[in-house]
């Protein structure tokens, strides 16, 4: 099978460089899948696949991360007793 290929090219929609495979451009800015037909022109195949990929991403990456202890900030922490903060 032969490998398709890759040319930088500029988004058909914001005219950022983006990646030409073939008759389809991926744009990083639009997060968009553009087709390209000589009769039609450009058309939009597919809305926020890289959003897709990166929220998937970060769902496996949130299970295999150990979860850490939550630190509450500030000054308000109820939990000390009064005595403890009284001087002897």
């Amino acid at each position: 099978m032969p490998e398709e290929k890759i040319k930088v090219h500029i988004c058909p929609n914001c005219m950022q460089p983006a990646i030409r495979a073939g008759n389809e451009i991926t744009c990083e800015h639009c997060d968009a899948i553009f087709t390209i037909t000589k009769k039609e022109g450009a058309k939009v195949k597919q809305l926020g696949p890289l959003e897709d990929h990166e929220r998937r991403i970060r769902a496996l990456e949130g299970k295999n991360k150990p979860k850490e202890p939550e630190i509450e900030q500030g000054g308000n922490n109820q939990d000390q007793d009064d005595e403890s903060i009284l001087p002897e």
